[in-house]
């Protein structure tokens, strides 16, 4: 497998350190491809305590100077001794890499994606639902076939062109369900009221606001289950269901078919 430096560990050295006690991080990002190590050996005679796995040498993968960003923003808790010394070796790591950028790229395009290895050890769809993050996709030009359904016995097939926001999606489900659209409501785009991957109409107090964000570039794909929850008080919660994809000239929104009476949005 290609990669980006080999990093030599002395017994002074700064990463040394860090990594004491810590071995694994070694592990961890060695399964996941973000390095390679040697150990080096244990001489049990000589010391009183023998001390966990301590790298001889680390070789960077390119993968990993692309997620140091990430890593150091979203596991970097105030107040943490231990953590800081880890993101400080972090932050080590990206600049020793700085200045390798072709290097990378090129070793990039020779790396299988863990996405592609893992995915025969899941059921179709359900590795994407846990390693894309909702709402962070590419564009997608084409047509979204979607099935809103209340229960088993009540749903509407939607149409809609990928260029359209969830405030147009929201004014369909109105229409198809004979709602009057007169309370706020939200998107969760993991399936699970209240989560934080979600959307809210535009009258909400709090972004991100569906009016920003297009149905061709949230991560959607064919199986993919989101939610959408209407009143806040009555809690009309219509499950989401994408059915199909087409790459294709872009067609204007529609209700393609219906089962069910509209429901009784008052039953008072």
């Amino acid at each position: 497998m290609p990669f980006a430096k080999n990093i030599q560990v002395d017994e002074e050295d700064r990463l040394d350190h860090q990594l004491d006690g810590y071995e694994n991080f070694l592990y961890y990002f060695g399964y996941f491809g973000l390095w390679e190590f040697e150990p080096k050996p244990i001489n049990s005679v000589n010391v009183d305590y023998v001390r966990g796995t301590e790298p001889k040498s680390i070789k960077l993968m390119p993968r990993f100077k692309k997620l140091i960003p990430a890593l150091v923003e979203a596991w970097n808790p105030p107040q943490d001794p231990i953590t800081d010394s880890i993101m400080g070796m972090m932050s080590m790591f990206g600049d020793i890499l700085d200045g390798e950028e072709e290097a990378v790229e090129e070793a990039e395009e020779e790396l299988e994606s863990l996405f592609t290895l893992l995915q025969p050890l899941f059921a179709k769809g359900e590795l994407k639902n846990i390693l894309l993050v909702p709402g962070e996709g590419e564009s997608i030009n084409g047509n979204f076939t979607l099935t809103a359904s209340l229960h088993s016995s009540c749903w509407r097939r939607l149409r809609l062109p990928g260029s359209a926001t969830l405030l147009d999606l929201h004014e369909v489900i109105q229409e198809a369900f004979g709602f009057d659209d007169d309370h706020l409501y939200s998107f969760f785009m993991d399936g699970k009221r209240f989560s934080k991957y979600f959307y809210n109409s535009p009258m909400d107090v709090q972004g991100p606001y569906v009016h920003e964000k297009q149905i061709g570039r949230l991560n959607l794909y064919e199986g993919k289950r989101f939610v959408y929850l209407f009143d806040f008080g009555d809690e009309w919660l219509i499950d989401i269901k994408v059915e199909k994809i087409e790459e294709e000239e872009e067609k204007p929104a529609d209700i393609v078919e219906k089962k069910g009476e509209d429901p009784d949005q008052y039953e008072w």
